[in-house]
């Protein structure tokens, strides 16, 4: 599932399956959903069965829960605190490179 799909899932208060990947760590450890091994059919098997005994409506109110985060502004706002951190890291660079040139 690519993780835009998994986004999409959650905004509609749906339990997902994913695999391992780091990237949708947030997604299990979280409780909105079950994750399966990479490449391993036997871990999906174990998810799937799980998913089935597991109460898929809980889950997917985390998952709406988890993507209220997920909007264009508050990202915006994220991006901008983080390109605001980058610039005010550099300045002190070049501060402290120009305090030794002295």
């Amino acid at each position: 599932m690519q993780s835009i799909a998994a986004l999409e899932a959650k905004a509609c208060g749906k339990a997902v399956i994913v695999s391992d990947i780091e990237e949708f760590s947030y997604i299990y450890q979280n409780g909105a959903g079950v994750s399966f091994n990479s490449g391993d059919a036997d871990s999906l098997l174990q998810a799937l069965n799980l998913m089935i005994r597991s109460d898929r409506h809980e889950m997917g109110n985390k998952g709406k829960d988890l993507v209220k985060d997920f909007t264009w502004d508050k990202i915006a706002l994220r991006y901008g605190d983080f390109l605001q951190k980058v610039i005010d890291n550099h300045k002190s660079q070049l501060e402290t490179i120009n305090f030794f040139r002295k």
